[in-house]
């Protein structure tokens, strides 16, 4: 880990088990005597954005398998940086916000542990407004063309977020998903954030909607 003061990576390990260290530069990492076989995530300090910009492949070289992400504390780090870095890191490079409330905190670093990339608010809102203005110009697809999209965007969740997504346009609330999934109702929250964002809206009630047609799209296609 390149972020998180001593007190958090400390609080961190206590509450999810893990193990964290913490390196002041990229090189540091690659020439400290640690093994990094079984290194989970890569998080890096927003004062390291240039770097990690720069050269994704080399942090993501520490352990392929492990999640990059970057932590900050100013919104306008993650909005210019997310579209600087571009396809496909855009998709690979999760983000935490280490000004938040340790429960989210924890919550958001178990799903970047998961391989989940979460993506912030101040993000969020900036894509929500660019899907609601491509969908003023294009008008949505129908036929198979509207079956391609729909498996497209369910092709884009994780399974957890599925899970999710299926309790919640039955019309579960986060507590009743929570516990039917076996999970922190914070957790739930953050699926939830995540799949508005992938879906381009800004509530739940339009993220459930979308689901529910794009598997009749899927299955109207399929006959």
């Amino acid at each position: 880990m390149f972020s998180l003061t001593p007190q958090v990576a400390e609080l961190l390990e206590k509450e999810l088990n893990i193990r964290c260290m913490r390196f002041p530069t990229l090189e540091a990492a690659d020439e400290a005597d640690q093994d990094l076989s079984d290194l989970e995530l890569v998080l890096v300090d927003e004062r390291m954005a240039a770097d990690l910009l720069n050269r994704p492949e080399a942090y993501k070289a520490l352990n392929p398998a492990a999640t990059i992400a970057l932590s900050y504390r100013r919104p306008e780090i993650v909005r210019t940086f997310f579209r600087a870095v571009g396809f496909p890191w855009q998709e690979q490079i999760g983000y935490l916000c280490v000004g938040a409330s340790i429960e989210v905190l924890v919550s958001s670093v178990k799903m970047l542990l998961h391989g989940e990339v979460f993506l912030p608010k101040c993000l969020l809102e900036n894509l929500c407004g660019e899907a609601e203005a491509s969908a003023a110009i294009d008008p949505p697809p129908h036929g198979k063309d509207s079956a391609c999209v729909a498996e497209a965007r369910l092709a884009s969740l994780t399974l957890r977020e599925r899970e999710v997504l299926e309790l919640l346009a039955e019309g579960n609330s986060n507590k009743m998903i929570a516990r039917a999934l076996g999970i922190a109702e914070n957790t739930v929250k953050l699926h939830v954030h995540n799949l508005t964002g992938k879906f381009g809206v800004t509530n739940r009630t339009a993220a459930a909607r979308i689901f529910l047609h794009a598997k009749r799209a899927i299955a109207d296609a399929r006959g």
